[in-house]
């Protein structure tokens, strides 16, 4: 059972000072000020960032990543984004969602192997991505880990950078 401490305006100073919990069964939560449903849950060895709203009646709750891998500005971002592809996905009608299960045969899934071979990166960067919450959208069942194939390739073409971004 998580209890809500306080709000405060995160930075990477602020958070990194905070205590870890003392008590291994009470986790503690810190609202941001500064962007409201980002929360920063602190356990025990762990301090997580979580997006926690209400998205058209329906709850959400999706971590962001943890504290030092990622940083407070981060967090913000990847929450602002998060709410932004939330608030989009929800508006989608039932026949939408009826229609894709009826597709589930056509999908193609791949192992963590596969993706890494298929993007030409290493199985370590999938698994830290993983764990810093920052990489391509993936399904978890148990230990069972699946990148669907044009989810992957969407999101790996959406991080195209022009030579003036840089």
């Amino acid at each position: 059972m998580a209890r809500t401490n306080s709000t405060l305006c995160f930075t990477d100073r602020v958070v990194s000072e905070l205590l870890f919990a003392t008590d291994s069964s009470k986790r503690v939560e810190h609202r941001d000020s500064a962007l409201p449903g980002l929360v920063l849950r602190i356990g025990r060895r762990s301090k997580t960032f979580y997006l926690i709203g209400t998205v058209h009646g329906r709850h959400i709750k999706c971590k962001i990543g943890q504290f030092p891998g990622m940083g407070v500005e981060r967090a913000r971002v990847l929450a602002e984004t998060r709410m932004r592809c939330d608030v989009r996905t929800n508006t989608r009608s039932h026949t939408s969602m009826v229609h894709a299960v009826e597709n589930f045969a056509d999908v193609e899934m791949l192992t963590t192997k596969e993706a890494a071979l298929l993007t030409k990166m290493s199985m370590a960067w999938y698994e830290r991505k993983r764990w810093e919450g920052l990489g391509p959208p993936y399904y978890r069942k148990g230990r069972s880990v699946r990148y669907v194939k044009h989810e992957l390739l969407s999101w790996w073409l959406a991080c195209r950078v022009s030579a003036g971004d840089d």
